[in-house]
């Protein structure tokens, strides 16, 4: 008969064991969410979660010894009890027992904590809440510095790079960037960040000189020429961008340099003409 009532949630942990061989386990059911714990639940519709138990079960059969060891109220008390019974009976080392942890994170392997990761990431306030610590965590400046340094001594082995290199090489990498850079760029946080750090650099008159500079040497080089000239040619003998250009040109303001002694059409062309060295020589010579 049931003593524990249906469809609550009951957390709890329980005793498994074949007395006749000497085998047991001790373990917790605390899930809530794609099954509700509940100590009816156990060898009806519950058999643990463990690998190794259920590989005794098919080569021996069902266990003889089921108990229900002790109910809780929440899932962290239940986690608490059932690490506290293993690590005092020292249960994952002695061959008796099929635990092969004591129920800490450490002491899990990839199986389990990817099992249990899984499920805490099912529940939208647990997600959120692990988010919201994991972005706190990873703005202080004591966790971008071991990061850091951490990157760093990692980049110095070759092996690595190598292996950097060639995962950044993948198509699906590349596609993955992407995706990831354009969807930053077109946030509105971002981009009021990256318009900031803009204009500040810009204000700095030494980092003005430099970029002009090279923007300059760019410009000058045989290939960047030849390219500008080829897509400004294919753009050309599109019809409807020769159109709207027109259409642009016709209701462009007319500047009149009175040095260069020519008029100017459109704004773009303005600037461009006052940064020419011819408007520049002309400006000397005015008095």
């Amino acid at each position: 008969m049931n003593i524990y009532p249906q469809n609550q949630y009951i957390p709890y942990t329980y005793l498994i064991g074949w007395s006749k061989l000497d085998r047991w386990y001790y373990g917790a059911e605390y899930g809530s969410k794609s099954k509700i714990a509940n100590p009816n639940n156990l060898w009806n519709t519950y058999f643990t979660s463990s690998k190794h138990v259920k590989e005794f079960r098919e080569k021996y059969g069902e266990p003889d010894i089921i108990e229900i060891r002790k109910t809780f109220i929440d899932e962290e008390a239940v986690r608490i009890w059932e690490h506290k019974v293993l690590k005092r009976m020292n249960i994952p080392k002695d061959e008796r027992w099929l635990n092969k942890s004591d129920g800490s994170w450490n002491s899990l392997n990839s199986e389990e904590r990817s099992r249990i990761s899984k499920e805490r990431m099912a529940d939208p306030e647990i997600k959120a809440r692990m988010i919201k610590a994991q972005k706190e965590t990873m703005n202080t400046p004591e966790y971008k510095l071991k990061k850091s340094l951490k990157s760093k001594e990692m980049w110095q082995n070759p092996e690595h790079r190598k292996k950097i290199k060639q995962i950044n090489k993948k198509p699906e990498t590349i596609e993955l960037k992407s995706k990831a850079q354009k969807e930053a760029q077109n946030r509105p946080d971002v981009k009021a960040k990256n318009s900031k750090q803009l204009k500040e650099k810009w204000s700095n008159t030494e980092f003005k000189e430099q970029r002009l500079i090279l923007q300059k040497e760019i410009l000058s080089r045989p290939e960047v020429k030849a390219k500008i000239s080829k897509s400004s040619k294919e753009l050309w003998l599109d019809p409807s961008y020769r159109l709207r250009n027109l259409e642009s040109r016709k209701n462009a303001p007319v500047f009149y340099c009175e040095c260069c002694k020519r008029f100017i059409k459109g704004l773009s062309n303005w600037k461009s003409h006052l940064r020419s060295n011819k408007h520049k020589k002309n400006l000397i010579g005015v008095p």
